[in-house]
């Protein structure tokens, strides 16, 4: 997949002689270490899973619910980190160090104050949250101790999720990647420790996955702060807590709209996750496991979306707003292709990836259903994710937030109670979910093309 990315940015260097290559060169450097750092902790996931799915169905079915839940959660630690990594590499096209400092101790202080606050939401309305999600009963308990646990471990992921914004933004993605590969390690042999009870533990099932994630989570805290100090070499000091205020506020707006575009997404996505909990057990199960094999879909738009954001931020930073534009507009280009051809492969060999999570015949056969599905979806997911993260570099915010609350919730939402309604059942709302990300696609290649976004930059 790496080298097919590579051959891709290699394939597109006509756009402009040696410097186009040097930032093709760049796009790569930038987003393989991203690549895999997504991959490996998406096989966290993976791994959750299947190692559940030995254990029970039941086990599956209650980890998604809480998983579900907890990524609303997750997306408002977002609010601090994507403004981080914006502004920093903003700060950093601009030859400003020391404003890029004051942004990362900024970061820090604001994110992990916000872990503190949404953990103890989460501990508190756990259960009431999850019966609103119209949750079975016979996961409910389940799904409640994990989110209990997993929830505990809000404030390291907030602090993580910082960390990660700002050794990326000064270019060091390889970092992120090794504590990413460290994660992964404790996750599975913890996973294979707590869940199955091995060496004299006892047997916790999704507790057990619940554990190692909040453990692993606290690692990557470490592991960062040790990345942090050796290679970006940040130096705080006191004189930062009197810029304090102004560069929370900073981040806050620009973080806010990007965090509340993903807020409404998850948000939609839980109010439509409880149409598919009412068709039942299987219903959410299958959704779970079409979902496991949709990320391996996605991760190379994701990758090049993270790593364009970075070269856009550099960019916009140092005022080229041209190269920043042709920029976008090839690694869009390259995100499509990729994830179309990766979403054509999945869904022909549907029954082959569907086997390894489960035996449930029923579930595989609706399941290569929705992987078909997934080949409409992706081309136009593909556009958001890298025109969107593309415009939030420029620090243009407001507008991705307001087409797509429009659209989730009018489109997504709307025609997924019509579909669910009328008795189209899963597949009916994925393609809902389909024609959501082809309407927002229009509007924000729109957006990028007329360059509305320029000199939108804060420090401008």
């Amino acid at each position: 997949m790496v080298v097919i990315l590579f051959q891709l940015c290699y394939t597109f260097k006509g756009f402009g002689g040696c410097k186009i290559m040097m930032e093709e060169k760049n796009l790569f450097q930038l987003s393989w270490p991203i690549f895999i750092e997504i991959l490996l902790f998406m096989l966290m996931g993976v791994c959750d899973t299947l190692m559940l799915s030995n254990y029970s169905d039941s086990a599956v079915a209650a980890v998604g619910t809480s998983n579900q839940l907890l990524g609303m959660f997750r997306i408002l630690i977002n609010i601090v980190s994507t403004g981080v990594i914006i502004l920093i590499s903003q700060s950093i096209g601009r030859e400003n160090k020391r404003e890029a400092t004051e942004y990362s101790f900024a970061g820090l202080i604001a994110n992990a104050t916000m872990g503190v606050v949404l953990a103890s939401f989460i501990i508190i309305f756990r259960v009431s949250i999850l019966k609103l999600m119209n949750t079975p009963a016979s996961i409910i308990d389940i799904a409640a101790k994990y989110t209990f646990v997993v929830g505990l471990s809000i404030v390291f992921m907030a602090i993580a999720s910082t960390n990660s914004a700002i050794i990326r933004s000064n270019g060091f993605t390889k970092i992120t990647m090794v504590i990413a590969f460290i994660a992964n390690i404790t996750n599975v042999t913890g996973n294979y420790i707590l869940i199955y009870g091995k060496l004299g533990f006892p047997e916790l099932g999704a507790l057990g996955t619940s554990i190692t994630t909040s453990l692993s989570s606290v690692g990557i805290v470490i592991a960062g702060f040790i990345f942090i100090k050796k290679k970006v070499e940040l130096e705080f000091d006191v004189g930062m807590l009197k810029t304090l205020k102004n560069r929370v506020f900073d981040i806050v707006k620009i973080g806010l709209p990007r965090a509340l575009e993903q807020f409404s997404f998850s948000l939609s996505q839980t109010v439509i996750f409880s149409f598919i909990a009412a068709l039942g057990e299987y219903a959410i199960t299958t959704k779970v496991y079409v979902q496991q094999i949709s990320w391996f879909v996605m991760l190379t738009a994701i990758a090049i979306a993270q790593g364009n954001q970075i070269l856009i931020g550099y960019f916009v930073g140092a005022k080229d707003y041209r190269g920043a534009s042709k920029r976008g507009l090839k690694s869009n280009y390259i995100a499509m292709i990729v994830s179309t051809s990766l979403s054509i492969v999945f869904a022909l060999n549907g029954e082959f990836f569907l086997s390894f999570l489960t035996d449930n015949q029923e579930i595989i056969e609706l399941g290569k259903k929705l992987l078909w599905v997934g080949v409409f979806i992706e081309p136009f997911r593909a556009v958001n994710l890298v025109i969107i993260h593309a415009l939030g570099a420029g620090s243009d915010v407001i507008f991705p937030m307001v087409i797509a609350i429009i659209s989730m919730w009018g489109i997504s939402v709307g025609v997924s109670f019509a579909s669910y309604s009328l008795g189209f059942g899963l597949v009916g709302i994925f393609f809902a979910n389909g024609l959501d990300e082809f309407v927002r696609s229009i509007a924000v290649m729109y957006r990028w093309k007329r360059n509305k976004w320029v000199n939108k930059t804060i420090n401008n």
